[in-house]
């Protein structure tokens, strides 16, 4: 029939077979990367840890009391850096008791 496209002939190499170490060592190195990138989170996600907003995160950033890296245009934040200055930010906040309390109320 005029129409009709000759079938292919059917393979005659064989798929060469995965080498499991090769998949190892990638699965390795993956690892690795994947346990770097956990090292450092974005600005959007820094912000939600803090309970800020974002540009209230950025200019934390700014100022120097977070350190982060800017591997591409979007700056990650160091989580280990994130942490101590959460712990900061904590220790610093006063808490009132009730002495503190009649004390500003009788004023």
């Amino acid at each position: 029939m005029p129409g009709k496209r000759p079938r292919r002939p059917a393979p005659t190499h064989q798929a060469k077979k995965p080498n499991p170490r090769k998949w190892l060592k990638r699965d390795s190195e993956m690892a690795t990367a994947i346990d770097n990138l956990k090292q450092y989170i974005t600005v959007p996600e820094a912000a939600r840890m803090l309970g800020i907003s974002r540009p209230t995160m950025r200019s934390i950033l700014d100022r120097g009391d977070v350190e982060y890296i800017t591997p591409s245009v979007q700056r990650r934040v160091s989580l280990q850096s994130l942490l101590a200055y959460k712990q900061r930010v904590r220790g610093a906040v006063k808490t009132f008791d009730d002495d503190d309390w009649r004390t500003i109320l009788d004023d």
